[in-house]
């Protein structure tokens, strides 16, 4: 072989090109087959042809095409011969020529050019990505070549991604020029030198609610589901938006749409007035909306003017309370705020209703997995429906149904006494077909006939005419609204007495007008019904003390008082029932009858009222005497609450005298009003009240409201239902239930049983610590018993996260007490419930100065532990420990840890134990603990 080269002067731009091949001798056997390409980069051709003979061929390449170099090589072994047979066996190689030109690459992101613009949200690193184009379709690579900012940026050389390498905010700006903007010049270059760049102009927006998405681009900046020109709308809290700009509901001075914690929308009240939302900075409102008002379960003098709001409070504490602010409007009236709890019960939650400039604004706390968060769930977030309300006046009088019947006797003018609960005072109005015969006393309430009736001359025109059925339509009034109840008023036929009485008129007891009447119930029968005006201070004083007004309710057959009230000046009442006692076992309609009547239907509390009613009732001998009373405080519109308790007192249970059950509504009496309660038996008490008592052993209810139930030295039973309570007693051996919420409860001196309930739950003890008891566990609960005999009695104590000794209030959170741990311990060590032996000895021999440390080492040494751990090494004892007591396998640094600790004799196997045990990961398996102990 002699050489191969080009036939003719390569050029770059060639498309075919022949090579000259000559062999030293002439040689045979010569084909295409035996040659081949030799390129770099992307150059490519094909072998076309092949002429010659002898020593002298030409092969032939054309298709050449790419960027590189081509060159020919004749392969080895190629079967090529000379005249005497022999064979060529090496191969050779031309040399190469370059082929084709090499295009540069070019940018053609953000339009292309050698400068573009980016805009990017503040608090993300990911800014663009660098694309370019290459005729050759050369790999590229990309890099940053300059810029003033070009330090703060990373760029990925393959893919062209370009990142802030620390996400900047808006402000304040961290770029060179101190404007937000960021410039940084990007380069992209192929392998063959062509390379293209551009400078970018970076611009960091403020991004509000941080969704990537800047602000000016944003049409929801805040995130709260409203847009950002659906708030702009809304008239200041200022009058003529004299402080803050367009959009300030609540005058902050700061425009709604900016902020993460403030909204404001239109709702659908007529006119879609707006109201504003807002909570406290740091906290965020978001998927703000307005719906419609219910269309039941709302109380009727409850009304939803804007309809619903709905929005969901983030970024709250777990478990944490939050107070919210709704502006709407003066001109909308409301007073109040309703939600519906998860009883599915309207509640009011106002805390505070007071104007700020033109607008009304309403506050009210929500607590993260509360009854009050619709998700129900401690997971910091809040969710809420409910609605600003104008509290209207509820007539409460004569059962406070829409509807009511009473009956008068011919001849008696008094009808009845209206009562109202309401926010603001009161105006009576009349109605109906037969109002024109009607009037009443716009200071008291009192209903009467214009002139008595006569049962044999019937002027009533309602309903069937001339039937002794008047109907009159009673309407209560305030600023705020009205409420109606329709009284059929039946007139009953009285024997005409020889010689004409004067008009019955209502008679005076301890200078106070009492009337007596009937209605008719719910069942078709009749109840009493005296009416106590509110008590005035210039009354004429009669019997005792001039501050209370002492009056019968109930006298028995033999002239004794079955159940009398003193009424404290301010306060007025109705009691309706039974004028005599029946028999127990014929009292349970009447009983859950009234208590019916002042719940709502299928709430809770009408469901733990009326099992309280009937529990109460088949405990007593069907033949026990019961008097069966309805009892509802009165007073005037917004007056201050009494200096002095309602006293309502029973019988005493002496021989022949009858029991009471007595049914409760306070909701008439101001805030901060007591009852007292003497030998009363049962009482079903509603609403927000306290109560206080003495003689007599008694059983009493309360209702979801937040009540202070404390009764006296007798053996008494108290149930706290739902709210947040205080229940208690001052002696006697005593049974007394918080029941749902968070409640105080206590026993005082006797042996009581004690149970907390649902809700976080605080036991009030006389003792200034926990030196002063001995704990022990006992089927389930807590026996707590004071040292000193008779101090603070012995009590069972179940259900309760906190106990609270002395007046000077000591507190120690139950989760945290060497019961709860020594709980603990037993399921760390042997993943037991604690048997009741045992934990009460280590009790006792940790109030008696043994630490929880040492008693842990006894539990190492014990033969269960023996039985579990014994002739393990350390490290099988830390395994077979992380096992045990956390049911998982020990992590490396944690197996490393303890088992150095027991190898160097630092720690021993007690000790190690109660490092489990006390750890925040075995505390969280076992869960929290209160007085209510599982043992086996």
């Amino acid at each position: 072989m002699t050489s191969i080269t080009p036939a003719t002067a390569p050029a770059a731009s060639d498309s075919a090109r022949a090579y000259t091949v000559v062999f030293s001798e002439a040689v045979s056997g010569v084909d295409l087959g035996d040659f081949a390409l030799a390129t770099t980069g992307s150059a490519a051709g094909t072998l076309a042809g092949i002429s010659g003979s002898g020593t002298t061929w030409t092969v032939n390449i054309d298709h050449i095409r790419g960027l590189g170099t081509l060159g020919l090589t004749l392969k080895s072994g190629s079967g090529i011969a000379d005249a005497a047979g022999n064979l060529l066996v090496d191969g050779a190689s031309g040399a190469p020529a370059a082929v084709g030109s090499n295009a540069a690459p070019v940018i053609s992101a953000h339009g292309g050019g050698s400068t573009g613009a980016v805009e990017v949200a503040e608090a993300r690193t990911a800014v663009t990505t660098v694309t370019a184009t290459d005729a050759n379709q050369d790999t590229l690579s990309y890099s940053i070549s300059g810029g003033a900012d070009a330090a703060l940026f990373s760029i990925d050389a393959v893919s062209g991604a370009l990142s802030f390498i620390a996400a900047p905010l808006a402000t304040p700006p961290a770029d060179a020029g101190g404007n937000g903007i960021y410039d940084v010049a990007v380069t992209v270059n192929d392998q063959f030198g062509g390379s293209d760049s551009q400078a970018l102009a970076v611009t960091v927006l403020a991004d509000l609610d941080r969704d990537g998405i800047g602000n000016i681009h944003d049409n929801d900046m805040d995130n709260d589901g409203r847009p950002n020109a659906g708030e702009t709308s809304v008239s200041s809290a200022y009058v003529n938006g004299a402080t803050g700009p367009t959009g300030d509901g609540n005058g902050d001075g700061l425009a709604d749409n900016a902020q993460l914690n403030v909204t404001s929308l239109q709702t659908l009240g007529t006119g879609t007035p707006y109201a504003t939302v807002a909570v406290a900075n740091g906290l965020t409102l978001t998927s703000v909306a307005a719906s419609a008002a219910p269309a039941s379960g709302v109380p009727r003098n409850v009304k939803l003017p804007l309809g619903q709001l709905e929005f969901t409070i983030g970024q709250v504490t777990p478990g944490g309370t939050v107070e919210v602010a709704v502006y709407v409007d003066a001109a909308q009236k409301v007073n109040s705020y309703y939600k519906l709890d998860n009883t599915d019960k309207w509640v009011s939650v106002a805390k505070s209703v007071t104007t700020v400039g033109s607008k009304t604004k309403i506050t009210f706390d929500l607590t993260d997995g509360g009854v009050l968060d619709a998700d129900g769930v401690v997971n910091g977030s809040i969710s809420d429906p409910g609605g600003v309300a104008v509290l209207t006046p509820l007539i409460t009088s004569n059962g406070g149904a829409v509807t009511a019947t009473a009956t008068v006797d011919e001849g008696v003018r008094a009808v009845t006494t209206v009562t109202a609960s309401a926010e603001a005072p009161v105006v009576y109005t009349l109605g109906g077909a037969d109002a024109a015969l009607f009037e009443i006393d716009q200071a008291t309430g009192v209903l009467r006939f214009r002139a008595a009736p006569d049962f044999d001359k019937p002027q009533d025109t309602g309903g069937i005419a001339h039937d002794n059925s008047y109907v009159v339509d009673v309407t209560a009034t305030d600023s705020h609204g009205a409420d109606t109840q329709t009284l059929t008023v039946n007139v009953a036929d009285v024997a005409t007495p020889p010689v004409d009485d004067p008009e019955p008129m209502p008679s005076t007891v301890d200078g106070v007008p009492i009337t007596t009447g009937s209605i008719v119930n719910s069942d078709g029968g009749t109840s009493q019904v005296i009416t106590v005006p509110v008590v005035q201070p210039g009354r004429a004083e009669q019997v005792g003390n001039n501050t209370v007004a002492d009056i019968p309710l109930v006298t028995g057959a033999n002239g004794g008082t079955l159940l009398s009230v003193q009424v404290p000046t301010g306060v007025g009442l109705q009691a309706t029932g039974s004028g005599t006692p029946k028999a127990a076992g014929n009292s349970l309609a009447d009983l859950i009858r009234e208590i019916q009547a002042h719940t709502v239907a299928g709430s809770q509390d009408q469901a733990s009222l009326t099992g309280g009613g009937s529990t109460f009732l088949s405990d007593l001998p069907a033949s026990t005497p019961l008097l069966v009373q309805t009892i509802v405080p009165t007073s005037v519109a917004n007056a201050a609450g009494p200096d002095s308790a309602l006293v309502i007192s029973g019988a005493s249970a002496s021989a022949g005298n009858p029991l009471t059950a007595l049914v409760i509504d306070t909701r008439g009496l101001p805030a901060g009003s007591a009852i007292e309660l003497q030998n009363v038996e049962f009482a079903a008490v509603i609403g927000e009240v306290k109560v206080t008592g003495g003689a007599g052993s008694q059983k009493v209810w309360g209702d979801g409201a937040a009540q202070h139930l404390v009764l006296g030295a007798d053996d008494d039973v108290l149930h706290g239902g739902a709210g947040n309570d205080t229940v208690g007693s001052a002696g006697g051996n005593d049974r007394i239930y918080g029941d749902e919420g968070d409640d105080i409860v206590f026993g005082g001196q006797g042996d009581d049983v004690i149970d907390g309930g649902s809700g976080k739950d605080t036991l009030l003890l006389a003792g200034a610590g926990r030196a002063e008891y001995t704990l022990r566990v006992k089927d389930g609960a807590l026996e707590v018993k004071h040292l000193v005999e008779g101090a603070d009695g012995l009590d069972m104590v179940a259900g309760v996260e906190t106990l609270r000794f002395g007046t000077a209030g000591q507190e120690s959170d139950f989760n945290f007490s060497e019961a709860a741990y020594l709980v603990r311990l037993y399921s760390a060590a042997f993943d037991r419930l604690a048997d009741t032996g045992g934990i009460n000895y280590w009790i006792a021999s940790h109030e008696a100065g043994m630490s929880l440390q040492d008693i842990a080492d006894s539990f190492m040494g014990s033969q269960e532990a023996e039985g579990l751990y014994g002739g393990l090494s350390n490290e099988a004892f830390v395994a077979s420990l992380y096992e045990v007591a956390l049911h998982r396998e020990g992590d490396a640094a944690g197996m490393t840890y303890w088992t150095e600790a027991l190898d160097s004799g630092a720690k021993d196997r007690g000790d190690v134990l109660w490092g489990f045990a006390a750890s925040n990961e075995n505390i969280g398996l076992v869960g929290a603990i209160d007085t209510s102990i599982e043992t086996i």
